[in-house]
C-alpha cells in the first residue's frame, strides 16, 4: 500500500508540474528563447514594449496601487532589462531579456530572460542561446545575502517559496549543489541528486554525493545544517568505497574563528618500528574569535596509541601563543616481546605585545628523552639535541627600577641532564648621584654613575658529576652513599627526594660604579669602572681525598653562606681607517679596512686566600697534585690574584667598485669582503704559572651575496704532559714555541651555506595575497615560507657544509664533517618533489635522509614521505596524507609540508 501511494502522489506532483509549465507565456519563452534568444516576443494589442540600448537604463516601478487584495505587494517591485522589456497588460506578464534584473525587499534575481506573473506572485528566470549555441546569462538568486546560482528558477514573491534545477549555492564555508530543489519560505531546502563540497569550482574535486538532503535554517541563529540519506565520498570523479546510511553536516555562521570539523588522519608505516599507523586525526574546535583546538590521535598496528591537543589563541593588540599536549604510548618489538615506552611533551609559546610597564612571555619546550626520534614529524625534531624553556614576567618602576622573575628548564637529550631553575632579579638603573641639573656647562665628575643589581636562582639538577678545570675524577656523598663522577639520576619518582635533595639557592648582589670616560689624544677612549658584588649560597661544599681508589669525595654542609669580592678595571678602545685605491684593477676602484683594537685591564685579590672562604686546597693523586676546588657550585670568582689585560681586535673589509654600466644612477657600489675577522685572548700579570690563555680567533662573511661562511678557532700556547688522574693530560707552564711549535689547535669550527633559486623568486613571494586573508596571517605565513611548498617557485636548493675539530690536551680528537643538501622542484606546475639527505663524512653514513612528493589538488592537498635512512626504528618509515586546503593557501597558491603543523591563529 505504501508503494501505490509513493506511486500515486509522484503521478499528481508530475501533472501539477506539467500544468505548471503548460501555460502559454512558458511555451512562447521556449520557442522564442530556442530560435531568436535575443529579441523579444511580438506585441499583443494591450501589451507595452520598452526598447532599451546601451545609454540609457528605463526602470518600471510596480507598486501596491497596480494590484489588488491578497495579491498585493508588500513593498514595491523595481525590475530592468538591458535589451528590451515587454509588458502583457492582458496577462499582466513582463518579458525581460538580456541582463535582466528584478528587485524585490530582500530579494534581487539576475538573468538573461525573466518573466514576472503579477497574478500570481510569481518570477521565472532561466539563461538563453547565443550565437555560438552556448547557454549564458544563467540566473542569479540572491536573498538576505545568500546567494543561489541554477538553471531556471521559479519563485513566489508571497509565499516565499521556489522550485530551483541545477542549483549551486555558498553556504557558511561550503558549497551546495542539487539537480532539483524546493525552497520553502523558511529557507530550507530540499534537494535531490546533489552533494556537499568546499571546493569553489563548478566542477569540484571532491564532494560528499547525496540521493536526498536538506538544507535546514536555523531562523534564531542564523546557522544551517545538511541532513542526508545515504551517502559517500567522491575525489576526482572517484567514488569512494566510504559512505554511511544517513549524515549530518553542521554549518555554523561564517565568524572570524572559522568553522568546527574534522581532521582526515595521515597514513604510514614503521616497519622497524611500531607498524602501520593513522596519525593526526581527530576533530577541530573553532570555539571563538580568540581561541581555537584540536584533539588528535594516533594509533599504530602494534598496539601503540598516543593523544595530543593544540590550540592557538590571540587577543588584538595585547598577546597570542600556541599551546600543544601530545602523550604516545609507543609499543615496539615482536608481538611476542613487545616493549612499551610512554613519552610525553608540552610546547607553549606567549607572545605579548609591546605596551605597559609590564611583561609576560613564554617559551616551553619540554619532552621526554628520544620523543623527537620516535615521534618527530620533522627533521629538525629527528635531530635535536636540546631543549630550553622559559617562563618570564618583569616589570619596570617609574623607569627607575626594575625586576623580574623566570622559570627555566634545560634538557640535554644526548646526556639526559635536566637542569631547573627558578631565576628572580632586581635593579636599579644608573644614575648620576653628583650631576647638577643647573650647571650650563657640566663638569667632567658629574658624568660619575651608580646602579644595583641583584639576581638569584634556585636551581635543581639530575647532574651529580663534579669537573674541576682539570677534569679530575670526583665523587658525591651523600647519607654515606658515593654516587660517581658520571652519575646522572633517571628522572623517576624514586629518585626525586635525592634530586631535590641537591637543590640550591644562590643569590649574587653588586654594586657596579662608572667612573667618568676620558680622552686620550682626541682618538682613544679611557673607561674606569669599579665593581663589588657578593654571593649568598645556601650549600657548601668540602671535599676528602680518598687513597684507597684515588678520587675525591665531595660533601654538602647546608645554611646560609656569604661570599664577596670586588675589582677595578680599566678599558681602552679606538677605531682606525685604511684605504687603499686602485687605479688599473679592473672593476675595483678601492679596499677599505676598518681596524678596531681594544685593550682592558681588571685586578682583583687572591680570593684562594683561606681567609675568603671560597676555594679548598684539594690533594688528588699519590704524587700530591692539587687543585684548588671551589667550595660552592656556580661560584663566579677564581682561585689566585689577578692582574689580566685582555687584548684583541677586530676587522672589517669592503670593495668599492665602479659601475658595470655608465648609465648606472650610481657611479660605485660597496661589497662587504669580509664581515668580521677578530681574536683576542689575555694575560695575568699576577699568575704564578699560565698566564697567557688561549687563543681565539673568528671570522664570518657573505661572498658574493650568496655564500654565508663562518669559522672560529681556539689555540693554546702551552704545552700538555701525560699525568695520573688528567685524562686530557696537564698543562704545564711551558710555551710550546721553546719546542719549536707556535701554538696548538684545541678547536675549530667551519661552515658554508647557500641557496639557489631562479631569479625573481623573492618578487614573487612579496606580491603573493589573499582576499581571504588578514594582513597577520599572510605576514605569519611568508615569515615562515620555508614551512610551505611554493608552487609558484619551479626549484630551489640549499647547500651546507660543516667542520668541526676539538681536541683537549693530549685527549683522542674528535671530528664532526658533514654536508647536508635539501630542496624542491616541480616535475609539472601541479607535482612538487622535496628531498633532504647529505653525507657524514666522519662516520662514513648517509644521515637523516627524507624524500616527498606533493601534489596540488586546488582545494585539496596529498603529500607523500619517505625516511630511507635514519639511526634506529624510524628508518624505512613512510607517511601519506590527504588533507583540504585552505582558502588562504589556495590564494597563494602554497601547500603546507607534512612536517609544519600551521602554527598561525585561525588558519
Amino acid at each position: 500500500m505504501k508503494i501505490l501511494r509513493y506511486l500515486i502522489l509522484t503521478l499528481l506532483m508530475t501533472a501539477l508540474s506539467v500544468c505548471l509549465f503548460a501555460q502559454k507565456p512558458a511555451d512562447i519563452f521556449r520557442k522564442n528563447a530556442k530560435n531568436q534568444p535575443n529579441i523579444p516576443i511580438k506585441p499583443g494589442p494591450n501589451s507595452t514594449v520598452v526598447q532599451g540600448d546601451s545609454s540609457k537604463k528605463v526602470i518600471i516601478t510596480t507598486s501596491d496601487s497596480l494590484l489588488q487584495g491578497e495579491q498585493s505587494f508588500k513593498t514595491k517591485v523595481t525590475y530592468d532589462a538591458r535589451d528590451s522589456t515587454i509588458m502583457d497588460a492582458t496577462q499582466d506578464i513582463v518579458y525581460l531579456y538580456k541582463d535582466g534584473i528584478v528587485k524585490y525587499d530582500d530579494i534581487e534575481l539576475k538573468a538573461d530572460f525573466i518573466k514576472i506573473l503579477w497574478k500570481k506572485n510569481e518570477v521565472f528566470a532561466t539563461g538563453t542561446i547565443d550565437s555560438t549555441g552556448k547557454k549564458v546569462g544563467f540566473p542569479i538568486f540572491t536573498q538576505a545575502g545568500t546567494v543561489y546560482n541554477a538553471d531556471t528558477i521559479r519563485f513566489n514573491f508571497k509565499s516565499k517559496k521556489g522550485i530551483i534545477k541545477g542549483l549551486i549555492t555558498k553556504q557558511g564555508e561550503g558549497f551546495v549543489q542539487g539537480r532539483n530543489v524546493k525552497k520553502d519560505q523558511n529557507d530550507n531546502m530540499f534537494l535531490t541528486k546533489g552533494h556537499y563540497t568546499t571546493c569553489d569550482l563548478v566542477h569540484p574535486h571532491f564532494y560528499v554525493n547525496m540521493t536526498k538532503f536538506k538544507v535546514a535554517n536555523n531562523a534564531k541563529n542564523g546557522t544551517k545544517q545538511v541532513i542526508s540519506g545515504p551517502f559517500n565520498l567522491v575525489i576526482n570523479d572517484i567514488p569512494l568505497p566510504i559512505g554511511l546510511p544517513f549524515g549530518y553536516f553542521p554549518m555554523p555562521k561564517q565568524q572570524e574563528q572559522g568553522t568546527s570539523g574534522i581532521l582526515f588522519p595521515t597514513y604510514g608505516e614503521e616497519p622497524r618500528g611500531r607498524g602501520f599507523y593513522l596519525r593526526e586525526g581527530g576533530y577541530y574546535f573553532a570555539i571563538n574569535e580568540y581561541v581555537n583546538a584540536s584533539v588528535t590521535g594516533q594509533i599504530y598496528s602494534k598496539g601503540g596509541w598516543g593523544l595530543g591537543v593544540t590550540s592557538q589563541y590571540k587577543k588584538l593588540y595585547r598577546y597570542q601563543g600556541n599551546l600543544a599536549i601530545r602523550y604516545n604510548r609507543n609499543t615496539t618489538g615482536d608481538e611476542a616481546n613487545p616493549k612499551a615506552t610512554p613519552d610525553f611533551q608540552i610546547n607553549w609559546t606567549h607572545t605579548p605585545q609591546s605596551h605597559g610597564r609590564s611583561t609576560f612571555s613564554a617559551m616551553v619546550n619540554a619532552s621526554t628523552n628520544g620523543y623527537g626520534q620516535r615521534n618527530g614529524f620533522d627533521s629538525q625534531a629527528y635531530l635535536q639535541s636540546a631543549l630550553g624553556s622559559s617562563v618570564q614576567y618583569s616589570t619596570i618602576f617609574n623607569n627607575f627600577g626594575r625586576a623580574g622573575v623566570s622559570l627555566r628548564l634545560d634538557q640535554n637529550m644526548a646526556t639526559k641532564v635536566l637542569n631547573n631553575s627558578i631565576d628572580y632579579n632586581f635593579g636599579i638603573n644608573q644614575f648620576q648621584p653628583l650631576k647638577n641639573k643647573n650647571a650650563i656647562t657640566p663638569a667632567w665628575y658629574e658624568s660619575f654613575r651608580l646602579a644595583l643589581d641583584m639576581n638569584g636562582s634556585v636551581s635543581v639538577t639530575n647532574d651529580l658529576r663534579y669537573s674541576t678545570q682539570n677534569a679530575y675524577s670526583f665523587r658525591v656523598s651523600k647519607e654515606g652513599q658515593t654516587f660517581k663522577q658520571d652519575t646522572v639520576l633517571p628522572v623517576k619518582a624514586e629518585n626525586l627526594s635525592t634530586i631535590l635533595e641537591g637543590a640550591q639557592m644562590k643569590t649574587r648582589y653588586g654594586v657596579p660604579i662608572t667612573l667618568p670616560n676620558f680622552k686620550l689624544f682626541k682618538f682613544i677612549n679611557l673607561t674606569p669602572s669599579i665593581n663589588y658584588s657578593g654571593e649568598i649560597f645556601t650549600k657548601r661544599q668540602s671535599f676528602e681525598y680518598n687513597p684507597r681508589d684515588s678520587s675525591v669525595i665531595v660533601r654538602n654542609t647546608e645554611g646560609f653562606f656569604n661570599t664577596y669580592n670586588y675589582s677595578f678595571s680599566v678599558s681602552t678602545n679606538t677605531r682606525v681607517y685604511g684605504t687603499f685605491k686602485f687605479k688599473h684593477f679592473g672593476r675595483l676602484a678601492a679596499i677599505r679596512h676598518t681596524f678596531a683594537p681594544s685593550v682592558s685591564f681588571s685586578t682583583s685579590p687572591d680570593f684562594s686566600d683561606p681567609k675568603y672562604g671560597l676555594f679548598q686546597i684539594v690533594k688528588v693523586n699519590t704524587k700530591n697534585d692539587v687543585v684548588y676546588a671551589p667550595r660552592f657550585r656556580g661560584l663566579s670568582s677564581a682561585p689566585g690574584p689577578s692582574g689580566i689585560i685582555s687584548f684583541g681586535a677586530s676587522n672589517t673589509f669592503e670593495a668599492k667598485l665602479k659601475s658595470k654600466s655608465d648609465t648606472a644612477t650610481k657611479a660605485f657600489e660597496k661589497v662587504m669582503l669580509l664581515d668580521n675577522l677578530s681574536f683576542g685572548g689575555s694575560y695575568n700579570l699576577l699568575a704564578d704559572s699560565l698566564k697567557l690563555s688561549d687563543i681565539t680567533i673568528g671570522t664570518s662573511a657573505n661572498i658574493a651575496k650568496k655564500f654565508q661562511v663562518t669559522l672560529g678557532a681556539n689555540l693554546n700556547p702551552y704545552k700538555y704532559i701525560a699525568a695520573e688522574g688528567y685524562y686530557t693530560g696537564k698543562k704545564i707552564n711551558r710555551f710550546l714555541y721553546e719546542d719549536g711549535k707556535l701554538l696548538s689547535l684545541q678547536s675549530l669550527n667551519f661552515s658554508v651555506s647557500t641557496s639557489f633559486r631562479p631569479p625573481g623568486a623573492k618578487a614573487k613571494l612579496d606580491q603573493k595575497n589573499s582576499k581571504d586573508a588578514t594582513k597577520e596571517q599572510v605576514k605569519q605565513i611568508k615569515q615562515n615560507i620555508d614551512q610551505y611548498v611554493d608552487f609558484d617557485i619551479p626549484w630551489s636548493i640549499n647547500l651546507s657544509y660543516q667542520y668541526g675539530y676539538t681536541k683537549q690536551g693530549l685527549a683522542e680528537a674528535t671530528v664532526i664533517s658533514s654536508a647536508t643538501f635539501s630542496g624542491d622542484f616541480s616535475l609539472t606546475p601541479k607535482w612538487k618533489f622535496t628531498f633532504r639527505s647529505g653525507y657524514d663524512f666522519a662516520t662514513l653514513a648517509i644521515p637523516y635522509t627524507d624524500i616527498g612528493v606533493t601534489r596540488d589538488l586546488h582545494c585539496w592537498g596529498m603529500s607523500f614521505n619517505w625516511i630511507p635512512a635514519a639511526q634506529g626504528a624510524r628508518a624505512n618509515t613512510y607517511n601519506f596524507e590527504i588533507h583540504a586546503k585552505s582558502t588562504i593557501l589556495r590564494d597563494l597558491k602554497l601547500s603546507r609540508r607534512r612536517t609544519f603543523q600551521d602554527r598561525g591563529v585561525f588558519q
